[in-house]
């Protein structure tokens, strides 16, 4: 197990992708309920305010009660003013809250959002630069989104980075079990777009949250601990997280600390996932490098 003492400076950080132009980022992820997300989160603010990446929306695949007022909260944290959607289709995923609700009166933020899918089109049509999505939640508005409006999707897409999946063992990953039909359609449907894939196993590898160690009052600490205490965990200086979505984050700004192989995955009615080597440059496991 690695511990890193900060969520938020995991590593070196290159600047956009491949060394181009400033990347721009929609982030989509079910906040609320898993700190990771929060870290996560934190993670891709401070490329913000860095200069590393711009982030024109913050879009929510969960209807969770609190999810955007602890959202606006780190934006908040962070001098920052990005636009917030949320979906309003209720997932399984959406009945787990260890510090969305609470967000609500530590914070005092409002709790309503945009619409998903004119938010994105209007991210998508304004923009001038090619899109980035990472997703660390269900995929249920990026399906909605290339299910609306295919031309602009493919036309502006640059690459979607993905918490999902497992290949390790024959069951489904949470992320895609709770939107099985949206899991399966960005896969059979985005083909021709780079995809990424951060899977289950690889967020047991490195774990983050020291950074706010006995900072319990900013949004993050304020969501690590509460999910920690959810736990059973008890002592302050193990309200750490396994990273599955901040490594989803990582991999858009540092690709040279993970091997990347190209192959085909697929996902079957039952949510699990597959993965078959093969020459396809267009779809990619990730796996972390030893550091």
């Amino acid at each position: 197990m690695v511990i890193i003492s900060t969520s938020i400076r995991l590593c070196k950080i290159g600047v956009g992708i491949k060394g181009k132009s400033m990347t721009t980022v929609i982030f989509d992820t079910d906040i609320g309920a898993d700190s990771d997300d929060a870290v996560a989160f934190a993670y891709i603010c401070t490329q913000v305010k860095e200069n590393k990446c711009k982030l024109p929306l913050v879009s929510l695949s969960t209807s969770r009660k609190g999810a955007v007022a602890f959202t606006r909260a780190v934006l908040h944290s962070y001098g920052l003013n990005s636009e917030i959607c949320q979906m309003q289709k209720t997932l399984p995923c959406d009945t787990y809250d260890h510090y969305a609700r609470k967000s609500i009166d530590k914070y005092g933020f409002a709790d309503d959002a945009q619409d998903v899918l004119d938010s994105w089109e209007q991210v998508y049509t304004q923009s001038k630069e090619s899109i980035t999505l990472i997703v660390v939640g269900p995929q249920t508005n990026l399906a909605a989104f290339i299910q609306k409006n295919p031309p602009l999707f493919f036309e502006k897409t640059a690459g979607i980075y993905i918490m999902g999946g497992r290949f390790d063992k024959e069951v489904p990953e949470f992320n895609i079990e709770n939107d099985i039909s949206a899991a399966k359609y960005v896969c059979e449907n985005s083909k021709d777009i780079p995809r990424y894939y951060l899977p289950f196993e690889e967020g047991f590898k490195l774990f983050t949250g020291k950074a706010f160690y006995k900072k319990w009052e900013h949004p993050i600490g304020f969501a690590l601990k509460n999910m920690a205490l959810a736990c059973g965990i008890q002592k302050e200086e193990d309200f750490v997280r396994r990273s599955w979505d901040p490594l989803t984050c990582l991999v858009v700004f540092s690709p040279e600390l993970f091997q990347m192989q190209a192959g085909e995955i697929t996902i079957d009615d039952k949510g699990i996932s597959t993965f078959k080597k093969d020459g396809n440059e267009k779809c990619f496991l990730l796996t972390m490098q030893d550091v």
